[in-house]
């Protein structure tokens, strides 16, 4: 529970204030709006009130892989689609914060993701800069060869962060099977 208290006055408990709520806590994914209306020095009215929206949440920022499809497949993988549960900073995913491993005969192989293409989409634009809910990798030089692939999201350490500089709790990994037998 969050508490409304400004310089130790609960607003909620002060005649002066009005809430939309109607109690002194917010609600997980609630959107609220400040409107202060003031008086200058001489105790005169201000011509006009200023008001102020913002959205509250508790909720952890997630990502999910698109299953990749086919799955066993016999070409490479064009694009990979990451989903986020809310907009990220742009700004603030790279190809360090991706793993992809091939594992082929028992052997495990970490693959450089070095020069691969990072695109965005379902834009949106605002004072904390450029933000997407979807991010997509182009794999199409890293996955010619046959094995079983796993890409996977790094949480550890990553930079990947919403508007609001929350850092990505859960990521998450996705396998499929390339196989090239005719």
């Amino acid at each position: 529970v969050y508490e409304t208290i400004l310089n130790g006055t609960d607003l909620i408990a002060s005649d002066n204030v009005e809430s939309v709520v109607g109690n002194n806590s917010l609600t997980n994914g609630g959107t609220y709006t400040i409107t202060l209306e003031y008086k200058d020095f001489l105790g005169n009215d201000a011509a006009t009130d200023q008001a102020a929206s913002f959205s509250f949440t508790t909720t952890p920022l997630t990502a999910t892989i698109d299953p990749i499809t086919p799955n066993p497949r016999n070409t490479t993988v064009p694009d990979l689609i990451i989903r986020f549960n809310r907009s990220i900073k742009i700004n603030s995913i790279d190809l360090t914060d991706f793993k992809l491993k091939r594992e082929q005969d028992g052997i495990s192989t970490d693959i450089t993701l070095s020069g691969s293409i990072i695109s965005f989409s379902d834009y949106a634009w605002g004072s904390s800069g450029t933000r997407a809910r979807n991010c997509h990798v182009n794999l199409t030089n890293f996955t010619s060869d046959e094995g079983e692939y796993t890409f996977s999201i790094i949480t550890d350490n990553n930079k990947i962060s919403d508007r609001n500089n929350n850092k990505l709790v859960y990521g998450d990994s996705e396998s499929w099977v390339m196989d090239l037998t005719p």
